[in-house]
């Protein structure tokens, strides 16, 4: 289970591994029953995805489906056929015409390679240890309206984590004034609170100093949305996050 308390440079580059995959797929029944409380940050977090990247051109749409992954030199001929691979056993050779059987078969053995030359139905040629998908049954069974839920394991040690508190700023976490014009969505006994860590969003929809008078968020997703609007204007020494960011551009391009 991943550390969420602590920040990893380029985490999602490294959760890929070594593989050469440009999507990540996940089954919505597996993602439907994994607790309230996780799918609300993960939607969350999508949310938050979503609107990052809504000026970028994405497709319309993508078309999965679920695939076994083959080796193509250990395909078997009906294997190579479904996929469109062909074999070439004679380096693109071709015996000549009219030859009898015994002919044929002589030429073959003196032309035949010790392994076939294989290529794809468009005429391109693969290595022995390329990797081709085919078709299969998905064992994830379906989704169902919502209604397929499938008991996920538990952690055999160390309990489920919680995030209990977000940061929300302007600025960059690696900026040097980043905590300084900070806002805290931090989860309380009777909901979630946002506070600059002296004073607490009220119900009135001001700044005061102490808990007593906080605004206690039943979803997080709202007082984050509150953290977000306030972030702008977070005032520090007559300064706003929004300048004292501008003066952290100016200076870096200096």
């Amino acid at each position: 289970m991943t550390d969420q308390s602590t920040t990893v440079p380029d985490a999602i580059h490294k959760h890929f591994g070594l593989t050469y995959a440009n999507y990540l797929v996940l089954p919505r029944t597996l993602l439907q029953s994994m607790p309230d409380a996780w799918q609300t940050r993960f939607v969350a977090l999508l949310d938050e995805m979503t609107e990052a990247f809504e000026h970028v051109p994405q497709a319309e749409a993508y078309k999965v489906e679920a695939a076994e992954e083959h080796t193509v030199s250990e395909m078997t001929e009906a294997q190579l056929k479904a996929a469109g691979i062909t074999e070439d056993w004679y380096a693109g050779e071709k015996p000549p015409e009219g030859l009898a059987s015994d002919e044929l078969t002589e030429w073959q053995n003196q032309h035949e390679q010790l392994s076939p030359d294989y290529y794809d139905a468009d005429g391109n040629e693969l290595d022995e240890h390329s990797r081709v998908l085919l078709p299969a049954a998905d064992p994830v069974p379906h989704y169902n309206r919502g209604r397929t839920y499938i008991e996920p394991k538990r952690p055999a040690a160390g309990g489920l984590v919680s995030v209990t508190r977000y940061t929300v700023s302007v600025l960059p976490a690696d900026d040097i004034n980043h905590r300084y014009f900070a806002l805290h969505v931090e989860l309380k006994s009777r909901g979630w609170v946002v506070h600059n860590g002296h004073e607490f969003y009220t119900e009135a929809g001001v700044w005061e100093p102490g808990q007593a008078t906080a605004h206690h968020f039943a979803d997080y997703d709202d007082a984050l949305a509150v953290a977000r609007k306030a972030a702008p204007d977070v005032t520090v020494n007559g300064h706003t996050a929004v300048e004292a960011y501008q003066r952290t551009q100016e200076a870096t391009r200096g």
